[in-house]
Order: structure tokens, then C-alpha cells, then sequence
């Protein structure tokens, strides 16, 4: 739960009604569900979001929805909005066993994204839904390191803005390394 309170009148809006204030409430819910199939090694993961908030919120108690961390094949963070919902379902799949040894693992990681986000009080533009299914390739190694690509296909093709990144093609990959 998030609440906004009116103290001190330090987020007042009085010009518009549907501007917002400092009088909010958010709820935001998340469930998650994996499962490992042995002896195949298959791992299963599914993963629902849901954002309800009463009133207009200000950008950082909002959403979003798009990029790597919720709908693959789109821009990070391409709509930002008060109300969400979000559902992500992938496999991974054991790829080369035994071909690597048992400190490296590759995994293939197929999914399916989709996510909708619309506003409390004020007219929601289009698009409402974004949705996309694709592939993944992970690497652990180590148990030290891990680095991923995925590429999303846009099931709702949207305006991308014209920069011509990586983003525009439903590329997103990260590298992280644990030190301590």
C-alpha cells in the first residue's frame, strides 16, 4: 500500500481536478510461480502485477509498463500511468548440458509478455496494451556472472521514437557480475 497524505500543503493542486495531488491511495499486488521439471532441468516462470490506484498519481508512484523488466519489445518504461496489470510467462530451457561443465549453464528462455496500463481520472491515449512473445539465450557462470539477450517481437505495433537503437529492434540484454 502506498497513501499520500495532504501535510503541510506541499503538494496542493487546485488548478485542475484531475492533476495530481498529495492525496493518493495505491494499492500494488505481485504474484509469482516457478517450477523446475527434473530431470530435464526445464524451469517454468510465470509472474502477475496489478497497480489500482483512487487518484492521479505523480510520476514516481506510477507504473510502467514496456522494456525488459515487464513487456519485452519495447521501449523501457514506454507507458507510464497510474493503473497497470501486468503478466509475464517464460520457460528456460537447458541448452549443451554437460557440453560446458557444471559451472557454466546456457539456457534458451522463450516468453510471453503482457501489459496494460490506463489512468484514475484522466482520459487514457492509445495504446492501452502492449503484448509480445520471443526468445531469450541466458549464461551463468560461475554462479558469479550471468548475462542475458532477449529479443521481443511487438505483438501492437507502436510509434517508436526515432533513434534507431538496439530498443527499436526488441533487443534488450544485461551483464551482471557479483563481486562480494
Amino acid at each position: 500500500f502506498s497513501v499520500g497524505l495532504d501535510v503541510l500543503n506541499a503538494t496542493n493542486n487546485k488548478q485542475n481536478s484531475d492533476d495530481p495531488d498529495g492525496e493518493f491511495f495505491v494499492w500494488l499486488g505481485q504474484a509469482q510461480y516457478v517450477r523446475r521439471i527434473d530431470p530435464l532441468g526445464i524451469e517454468f516462470l510465470g509472474g502477475l502485477t496489478l497497480q489500482i490506484a483512487n487518484d492521479s498519481l505523480f510520476a514516481l508512484e506510477q507504473f510502467a509498463v514496456g522494456g525488459r523488466y515487464s513487456v519485452r519489445g519495447y521501449w523501457e518504461n514506454y507507458l507510464v500511468r497510474d493503473n497497470a496489470f501486468l503478466f509475464n510467462l517464460e520457460s528456460r530451457i537447458p541448452m549443451f548440458p554437460d557440453f560446458f561443465g557444471p559451472k557454466v549453464s546456457v539456457a534458451l528462455a522463450p516468453f510471453i509478455d503482457v501489459g496494460r496500463s490506463w489512468e484514475a481520472k484522466r482520459n487514457t491515449p492509445d495504446p492501452q496494451t502492449l503484448a509480445s512473445i520471443g526468445t531469450g539465450i541466458r549464461l551463468s557462470f560461475f554462479n558469479r556472472a550471468h548475462a542475458s539477450l532477449y529479443w521481443g517481437q511487438q505483438l501492437n505495433h507502436v510509434q517508436d521514437p526515432p533513434d534507431g537503437g538496439v530498443q527499436d529492434q526488441g533487443i534488450h540484454w544485461e551483464f551482471v557480475l557479483d563481486i562480494l
